[in-house]
């Protein structure tokens, strides 16, 4: 099965998502994550470096590095650009 909304605690969280999900589909900010971008993160904690894809629910594979953009890890990355970081774990590049 996909990875759903299983991170989210309150129908809202669920909505501000496909709020932000919507913003998204219509900005013409060429750089940030959506679905459908391909991230190189780096674990700051680790130093290591990967790369996976925003993807929808459907199309989720995180054997594959396909991460939902409903998972609490896509979730998180929605937006953010390059340089950005997503708490004091991972960066973006």
């Amino acid at each position: 099965m996909a990875e759903g909304s299983a991170g989210f605690s309150s129908p809202l969280q669920l909505l501000s998502t496909f709020s932000r999900i919507e913003r998204l589909r219509h900005s013409n900010q060429a750089h940030c994550a959506r679905p459908g971008s391909r991230l190189l993160l780096r674990i700051q904690q680790t130093d290591e470096t990967c790369i996976l894809q925003l993807v929808l629910p459907a199309e989720a594979a995180p054997e594959q590095q396909r991460i939902s953009v409903l998972s609490p890890l896509g979730a998180a990355l929605l937006g953010l650009s390059p340089g950005e970081s997503q708490g004091e774990s991972v960066n973006i590049f």
